[in-house]
């Protein structure tokens, strides 16, 4: 009910939300005024028929006090720096509102106010609130209103009594998280903020049978965010959040983002009534204050708000089993036991070949880079059982055989060692086989141009291409493969380790007719389209088999000493490129929804995470030394939204990963100096 459409506009706008069809339904339209009446500023109390325009009354539900209907029981509110001491409730089934209480001076007029329903004795109970903003009031005292008398067809004349005898009293406050304990009957308000005495973070408890109220957190605590519950567990100050009572059968409370001064939060935090501990759900809410929401089976729904100057329009539902944007431990929710996670390490790694085998759900990785050495270990994980599988002692060589610098290409049974060469994966030239596809990569001294790919089914390695020198020889290429005419697409890399040199060059290799039994001399095939993005290495490739198109976003060129956050797609139908965003969008958001202006930070060297089959979605993690964020893309969008901003596996460049099921999988990856990286971490996300 009403709201705030503008700093001096209020209104009386009345619906509801089925979660059922995901639909609104607009109620005012019963009333004699239009759907965005707004009326005079002094329009607050004085209708007989339904309440005038507000904002910020206080609100509670009654499932109980007349059986087979709900009531929404509506007190005071505001417009600008004025409120109202009136008593309301609509009843859902008979679509009748009913003034208890007239706006008549019994207690000071009021909004922004905290307001408890107490099932079991049917009393209303009020605390606080702002009385005037131009002159910063803040009524004190706690009282209450006796509602178990109320019929549909008997507007009463009820009455505001003061609960006396009350220990220690909060200090006066507005916009206070307010919850209901039915089972304990005892209330809980957490924060809140005073014009004139700051905002407030401590926890406060009234006990109903005992008359009590008991501070279980002092203000001024130190915040701390974490995911499972804690004693030291506490959000920041903050008033005017979305407060969320628990679902039916439920002990457990919420509270989503609020403010404080300058600052907005994009929290969501659960609170136990059982425990009375709170937990950090997620930081990438959509940061408004001011804004309506509901739990409802494992899902909240958060709806609006106030942000940087304007009013927001967003309604979002975000799953609170296994959230998708934060990491949760399984004392939130047992079943979410995939959250994050370490798994089995085989030892410190980075920038080696990996393929996404959706197939056999495997993560594949060949070579890379270790403590001051380059290898050729060859190994996949199997993400069923969470075993890593090495490979390398089907070779003749020892199973860390590292060689000499020279031996990249010219083995006839195996590629040499070599780190982060091209890979794309093949599910489609030969029927019931996975072919792994790995083109040039190199050392610290040399690179090379040749193209290998692995048959998973005879567990054979097949070179096509020889390291001749027929292209400029490479890594960190970027490479992709096109399912519908079987062809690999490669553009260009880091062809030097002395000279900077970065070649601006895009190639085709059709392998539609390779066979296992005949190793091809296949070659590569140079195209020559009219607008090519600039030189670059290390950046994000992605293949859209439906609409035929490959992307790419970021990368870096040590040349001009760039780093890139562009994105550009090729045409695989017109043989042509575009250029969807543009180099150099800083100050650009970071939200967990797809816009156009969520786009992530220049990098290079990204952990990039190829749709699922079926999906419409990619990804991207990490990007450099410092950045630990996972990142979403739409292929029908062509929109970014971030997935999470922090995430366990520590940040660094050239790791390796793929995304399996409703489960991310990082490994590895380069701090710098010779710092390589163990941790294999899995996080669990869910588009929905």
């Amino acid at each position: 009910w009403g709201g705030w459409t503008s700093e001096t506009t209020f209104s009386r706008d009345f619906r509801f939300y089925s979660l059922a069809t995901q639909s609104w339904t607009d109620v005012i339209t019963g009333f004699s005024e239009g759907p965005e009446w707004d009326g005079p500023a002094g329009a607050l109390g004085n209708f007989t028929t339904h309440p005038g325009i507000r904002n910020r009354p206080g609100t509670v539900i009654d499932y109980i006090t007349n059986p087979g209907d709900v009531r929404l029981w509506l007190f005071g509110g505001g417009g600008y720096y004025m409120g109202t001491s009136d008593l309301w409730y609509y009843s859902v089934n008979t679509g009748i509102w009913r003034q208890m209480i007239a706006d008549d001076g019994q207690i000071p007029a009021r909004y922004i106010t905290q307001m408890w329903f107490d099932t079991a004795s049917k009393h209303i109970y009020i605390f606080g609130g702002r009385a005037d903003g131009a002159t910063a009031e803040f009524p004190q005292g706690l009282f209450k209103v006796n509602i178990s008398g109320v019929r549909d067809d008997v507007v009463g004349a009820l009455s505001y009594q003061y609960v006396n005898n009350v220990t220690t009293n909060p200090p006066n406050r507005y916009g206070a998280c307010a919850w209901s304990d039915t089972v304990a009957r005892k209330f809980y308000m957490f924060g809140g903020s005073l014009d004139n005495g700051g905002f407030f973070n401590d926890l406060w408890s009234y006990d109903v049978v005992s008359n009590r109220w008991s501070q279980l957190i002092p203000n001024g605590y130190p915040s701390f965010g974490n995911n499972s519950y804690l004693p030291q567990s506490v959000p920041s100050p903050r008033s005017m959040p979305i407060c969320i009572q628990p679902a039916v059968g439920s002990r457990t409370a919420y509270m989503a983002h609020g403010t404080a001064s300058s600052f907005t939060s994009t929290e969501i935090w659960a609170f136990d009534l059982e425990l009375k501990q709170f937990a950090l759900l997620s930081d990438q809410g959509f940061g408004a204050f001011g804004g309506m929401g509901m739990a409802s089976g494992n899902r909240l729904f958060l709806h609006g708000g106030f942000q940087s100057g304007s009013l927001f329009p967003v309604f979002a539902s975000y799953n609170i089993s296994c959230p998708s944007d934060f990491y949760v431990s399984s004392s939130i929710s047992a079943s979410c036991v995939y959250a994050w996670s370490n798994l089995t390490q085989v030892g410190n790694i980075a920038f080696a070949g990996y393929w996404q085998d959706h197939v056999n759900g495997r993560l594949w990785e060949w070579g890379g880079g270790t403590n001051s050495a380059t290898v050729r270990d060859f190994r996949y994980f199997n993400v069923s059982t969470n075993v890593w599988i090495d490979l390398r002692l089907s070779f003749s060589a020892t199973p860390v055989w590292t060689g000499v610098a020279g031996a990249l290409g010219d083995t006839t049974t195996h590629p040499g060692i070599r780190n982060r060469p091209g890979a794309v994966i093949d599910f489609v030239t030969k029927s019931s086989d996975v072919r792994l596809w790995m083109f040039g990569g190199g050392d610290t001294s040399r690179f090379s141009d040749d193209l290998w790919y692995y048959s998973a089914g005879s567990s054979v390695w097949r070179q096509m291409i020889l390291n001749a020198g027929v292209i400029p020889r490479r890594h960190i290429p970027q490479m992709w493969f096109d399912p519908t005419q079987k062809q690999l697409y490669i553009f260009g890399g880091r062809s030097s380790t002395t000279s900077l040199t970065y070649p601006r060059d895009f190639y085709r290799v059709n392998v539609s007719e390779v066979r296992d039994n005949v190793v091809g001399a296949l070659s590569y095939i140079q195209l020559t389209p009219s607008v090519l993005p600039l030189n670059r290495y290390g950046a994000c490739t992605w293949t859209d088999p439906v609409n035929r198109k490959l992307y790419m976003f970021g990368g870096a060129n040590d040349n001009p000493g760039s780093f890139f956050n562009d994105l550009w797609s090729y045409d695989l139908v017109t043989s042509t490129w575009t250029q969807l965003l543009a180099n150099g969008t800083f100050g650009a958001t970071s939200t967990n929804y797809y816009t156009y202006t969520n786009i992530p930070i220049v990098r290079s060297m990204t952990i990039c995470f190829q749709p699922a089959p079926g999906s419409r979605t990619a990804f991207l993690a990490n990007g450099d030394l410092t950045t630990k964020d996972i990142w979403a893309f739409n292929f029908d969008l062509q929109m970014f939204k971030r997935v999470t901003a922090y995430t366990q596996h520590v940040a660094g460049i050239g790791g390796m990963g793929m995304f399996h099921g409703n489960r991310f999988y990082l490994h590895g990856g380069f701090l710098g100096g010779d710092t390589y990286l163990p941790q294999l971490s899995s996080y669990y996300w869910s588009e929905n």
